[in-house]
C-alpha cells in the first residue's frame, strides 16, 4: 500500500533506523494553561508504541495522511457496500469505521504523546483539512479552528 499511494512521509513508531527523525510531541504540565513554550517533551516508553492497534503508531505527514484518507474514502480498494459497512454508525454520535460522518464532512482527531491531530474530508476526497500539532494544550484546541477553516473552503 505503500509504494501504491506513494507515502514517502510514513513509518511506523516503533521503527527504530537511526537515520530517521520522529517528531517529538509536548504538553504542558498543566493541560488548562494556554502557555507554549516547548519544555515539556513527551517521551513515551516503548511499550506505548504497541499499546492501542492504530493509535500513536504511525508517524506521517499530512499529505500522506490525505493520501490515505482520500483512498479510504474514494479508492477502489474497498468496495461501495464494504465502505457502507465500515462507516456505518455505531451510536447516535454518526462515529464509525474511524470517522464521524456529518453532511459532506467526514471528521477525525486525535490526543495523545503530546500530538493533536484534525482531519475533516468531503465525501468525494477532493476537500480536506489535515491538521498536525506537536503539542497538545487542552485550552488550545485547533478542532474549532479546522472546523472553520473546513467549512470555509466548502461554502457555495
Amino acid at each position: 500500500m505503500r509504494k501504491k499511494l506513494d507515502l514517502n512521509n510514513t513509518i511506523f513508531a516503533y521503527d527504530n533506523d537511526p537515520n530517521i527523525l520522529k517528531a517529538t510531541g509536548y504538553n504542558n504540565v498543566d493541560p488548562l494553561s494556554a502557555r507554549l513554550d516547548y519544555k515539556n517533551a513527551f517521551y513515551t516508553r516503548k511499550w506505548f508504541e504497541f499499546d492501542e492497534l492504530g493509535t500513536g503508531q504511525i508517524y506521517m505527514s499530512a499529505s500522506d495522511l490525505y493520501k490515505i484518507e482520500k483512498y479510504i474514502m474514494t479508492g477502489s480498494y474497498l468496495s461501495k457496500k464494504s465502505r457502507k459497512e465500515l462507516f456505518k454508525p455505531g451510536s447516535g454520535s454518526t462515529y464509525g469505521g474511524g470517522l464521524y460522518h456529518r453532511e459532506n464532512d467526514n471528521f477525525a482527531n486525535g490526543w495523545g504523546y503530546g500530538f493533536q491531530t484534525v482531519m475533516h474530508i468531503s465525501h468525494n476526497g477532493k476537500n480536506a483539512v489535515i491538521v498536525l500539532e506537536n503539542y497538545s494544550r487542552l485550552a488550545a484546541d485547533i478542532k474549532p479552528a479546522a472546523r472553520t477553516i473546513y467549512q470555509m473552503i466548502n461554502e457555495k
